[in-house]
């Protein structure tokens, strides 16, 4: 099994640049030659006969990404929930939603838990009869409960960003569509990171998915309670994707391997969850309340996830659980807005704020699930 460091060693900037001094000065005295190797002969025979040795000279495919309504996180949600509609066209927006298990509050259980509001776009495709893998150029790899849905061996350390690159561009050939972290939107200057899909690429650079920020975060925005809207994909240079690809370099995939699971089993996930969620939610607001690290927490807010079930259930005809999740939607659609642009994941008085108001909509939905 590989090793973790807690989340706020992760980021230690002496520690990036002294990794970045070696890797850059003296990439043939790897200080992880083996891990490198063993990682790259895994993920050889995990991949054989799926990529082609060489990419193609240019490849752009047809993904097409969401705008949610939504503060921290919805990149994530918007990135991956294109490419499995691009696989699966029948997976459409809510579908992802519903096998990603909104109704999962964590409450640390377990070393693959965090605290707080539980939705995974890992978990939807592996539900969905993906395996997920996590690409870094390095490996030192963020703790099991950060990537819970990807086996330890399925965490792959590149050796430097082209090669990882170039890896990339074997998967795009061969159809496979990765998310990159960035630490910047490269199309527009608004601070924060986020995830983007890169769905294509020629000589002179990539095609990301990147949903507008100004639409993502206009203020008095009411299509949150409607399917998203799709947008088409932008173009960035090389230069503009080595500048903000964040520093570790993250890549994330997923391959088919297995059948989907129906959605009598997820539905039954889903309301085992919603049944526990009133107590793990008491236990997360206590944990955040007691000053536990916010790094073992997940987002506060969401709005897409509440107004998923709000439509799931009104095509199901059970209006009265409905028009709750519709309630839910709004309230944390209005706590949403009341922050500039979205809620800061960091704001430990925010975040129980959040979860304090919707408790009492959280527990009437967990007594109406049939």
């Amino acid at each position: 099994m590989k090793k973790g460091l807690p989340a706020k060693f992760l980021f230690i900037p002496g520690g990036i640049i002294f990794l970045i001094i070696v890797w850059t000065i003296s990439p043939q005295f790897l200080p992880n030659e083996a891990e490198y190797k063993k990682d790259q002969a895994y993920l050889a025979e995990v991949m054989n006969g799926k990529l082609p040795e060489t990419p193609s000279p240019e490849v752009k495919l047809p993904v097409k990404g969401y705008i949610i309504a939504g503060g921290a996180g919805t990149c994530m949600v918007d990135a991956a929930a294109g490419i499995a509609n691009f696989y699966e066209p029948d997976i459409d927006f809510d579908t992802f939603i519903f096998y990603a298990n909104p109704t999962l509050i964590m409450a640390k259980r377990d070393k693959n838990e965090r605290y707080g509001p539980g939705l995974s776009i890992m978990r939807a495709f592996k539900n969905f009869g993906y395996i997920p893998f996590r690409g870094a150029t390095t490996p030192i790899h963020p703790p099991q409960n950060i990537v819970a849905d990807f086996e330890p061996q399925n965490l792959i350390y590149f050796k430097d960003v082209k090669e990882e690159l170039l890896f990339a561009k074997k998967l795009l050939s061969a159809g496979i569509v990765p998310i990159v972290g960035l630490q910047h939107d490269p199309f527009e200057d608004i601070e924060g990171g986020v995830f983007s899909s890169l769905v294509g690429y020629n000589k002179d650079g990539v095609w990301l998915n990147i949903s507008p920020q100004s639409e993502r975060y206009a203020p008095g925005k009411k299509y949150y309670l409607d399917e998203p809207i799709r947008y088409e994909p932008r173009f960035a240079s090389y230069d503009l994707l080595m500048k903000y690809w964040t520093g570790e370099h993250q890549l994330l995939w997923a391959v088919k391997s297995g059948e989907r699971k129906s959605e009598a089993e997820i539905y039954s996930e889903n309301k085992k969850n919603i049944q526990e969620a009133p107590v793990t939610l008491q236990k997360s607001i206590e944990f955040l309340k007691n000053n536990g690290n916010v790094s073992d927490f997940t987002a506060a807010s969401q709005t897409p996830e509440a107004a998923v079930l709000y439509r799931y259930f009104q095509a199901k005809g059970n209006l009265a659980l409905a028009n709750q999740y519709k309630e839910l939607a709004k309230t944390y659609e209005s706590l949403r807005q009341s922050e500039s642009p979205g809620i800061v994941a960091s704001d430990r008085q925010k975040m129980i704020e959040v979860l304090t108001t919707v408790y009492p909509h959280i527990f009437k939905v967990s007594t109406l699930w049939p």
